[in-house]
Parts: structure tokens; sequence; C-alpha cells
């Protein structure tokens, strides 16, 4: 199998190929942060203080560490690349949204 798994020159042709589980975790984790980003970003428009309420709290720093640790970015340049559907509800994966929501929050 790992020679088939190779191509001329010895590249990996299956560098950028993604299982089945692989496109089902992003979905998952997109829908999930979907979810935080919208909520967050309701409670924000209301006036909420997020840090005070535990719940908000605790989406708030999964979401941050979804932006800083590099997985929102994989996500968004495979968006870019077409590999999510556009059924999907992805605003998350808005540069824009995303960072004005955190300096949003900063404040």
């Amino acid at each position: 199998m790992d020679e088939i798994k190779k191509s001329v020159n010895g590249q990996n042709l299956w560098k950028n190929s993604h299982t089945v589980a692989d496109a089902e975790n992003r979905i998952a984790r997109i829908m999930r942060m979907e979810l935080y980003f919208d909520t967050i970003s309701r409670a924000v428009d209301e006036g909420l203080q997020i840090h005070n309420i535990l719940p908000l709290k605790a989406m708030l720093n999964e979401l941050i560490e979804y932006y800083e640790d590099g997985q929102w970015l994989l996500d968004y340049e495979a968006d870019e690349r077409g590999e999510i559907s556009h059924d999907l509800k992805r605003g998350v994966l808005s540069q824009d949204g995303m960072y004005n929501l955190l300096a949003e929050i900063d404040m």
C-alpha cells in the first residue's frame, strides 16, 4: 500500500487527501464553531458581558482556540478550495466576521 501512495519523484499523492472521517469531523467542527459564533455575536449585540456568563465564556474560549491554533485557517482554506458544501452555514469562516467579533469582545 505504501508504494501506491507514492507518485513520481517520491512525492506523496495523498498529502492533501481527506478521508470520509476527516470530512465529517471538519463539518461537525464548523457547525459547532458556527453555533458558538452566532451565539456570541447575538450576546454581544444584546450588550451581554460575555466574560461574566460561564457558558458564553466557555464558547468564546473554544472559539478563540479554534481561531488561534490554526484549525480555523485549515477550514478556511478547505472552503476556499471548494471542499465544503455551499449548503453548510459557515459565517465563522469569514475573515472579517471572526476578527471583528473577537476585536469587539476585547474592547
